[in-house]
């Protein structure tokens, strides 16, 4: 392990491999030769390009061409010197992930899909084995038209595409997936559900993980289908996907009251928690214990109280 490189460049390297740079490479050139350029050619220069690209994105100006200026308030030395500008335009006008000829008319990412396929592969090669794991989305910033972007109104990123994502409690990203519609998606899953069978049929299957998630994916069914695959759920889960469980409402409940079902059938345990406002939990591998003790703000008494 000792001898092992551990830069930042071998690390963005087993991801980035050489593999995917010539593939990007030869999209490229080919895209060239389509639109008429059969001189253009590219070599060492794309990984230049794409570091340029980096440091454009915490080097922010209100132009790209600033890099290349003169003017000691804008000049960066660092893009300047490795690239002319010229040369980097050129790169920008013919890169390409994807053969045009050959794209997936149903798949809507389908230009950038060999991409996201060879860094889903190395993410999973290289994936730091935890049995914790979370699935969420991700949303990336995006204000042109493509069919796919959403728009959220009380996200913080309200123009954006979304992603979804099963990471480590690290942050370590194993698996993503860009949503582009709910069309297939399974009916007896939803959406959500869909989406979490799909990042999870990737992993080892000789670990028992334990996933985390919030109401947007949880539900008994999908928790049912866990088990049967030997994968630990628990998540929050919404009031229409109980399943007609006959949980107590607690709304006129003290804060730390609770209430909570088992079904042995599927092994799913429902819990619901007083905390500022009914909470519902679902798991098919935690139970309703141990109880602990927890500090909340009181606002009849103006302090911090700890309730169960």
């Amino acid at each position: 392990m000792s001898g092992l490189d551990y830069s930042p460049a071998a690390l963005f390297e087993l991801f980035l491999s050489d593999d995917v740079v010539e593939s990007i490479a030869s999209s490229s050139v080919e895209h060239a030769r389509q639109k008429g350029n059969h001189s253009f050619q590219l070599t060492d220069d794309l990984r230049l390009f794409f570091a340029i690209l980096f440091t454009s994105g915490y080097c922010v100006l209100p132009s790209r061409r600033m890099h290349w200026e003169c003017s000691p308030d804008v000049l960066n030395e660092a893009i300047s010197k490795a690239m002319p500008r010229n040369r980097f335009e050129e790169i920008l006008r013919f890169i390409h992930l994807a053969n045009n000829n050959a794209l997936d008319s149903s798949d809507k990412y389908a230009k950038v899909r060999p991409l996201i396929n060879s860094l889903n592969d190395s993410f999973l090669q290289h994936f730091p084995i935890t049995q914790q794991l979370s699935v969420d989305e991700s949303m990336i910033p995006y204000f042109g038209h493509h069919s796919a972007k959403q728009f959220i109104r009380r996200k913080p990123i309200r123009f954006s595409y979304k992603v979804w994502c099963l990471t480590t409690p690290l942050g370590y990203l194993i698996q993503f997936n860009p949503y582009q519609g709910a069309a297939n998606s399974s009916y007896d899953f939803g959406l959500g559900g869909s989406v979490i069978l799909k990042l999870l049929s990737h992993l080892p299957d000789n670990i028992r993980f334990h996933l985390c998630s919030d109401n947007l994916f949880t539900s008994v069914t999908l928790l049912d289908k866990l088990t049967n695959i030997g994968i630990g759920g628990t998540g929050t889960i919404r009031a229409n996907r109980l399943m007609k469980c006959p949980l107590s409402d607690l709304a006129k409940s003290k804060r730390g009251a609770y209430d909570y079902a088992f079904d042995s059938s599927s092994h799913v345990v429902l819990v619901r928690w007083m905390d500022s406002k009914p909470v519902t939990l679902a798991s098919n591998c935690n139970g309703e214990l141990p109880m602990m003790k927890e500090r909340r703000w009181s606002n009849a008494t103006k302090s911090k109280v700890e309730i169960d």
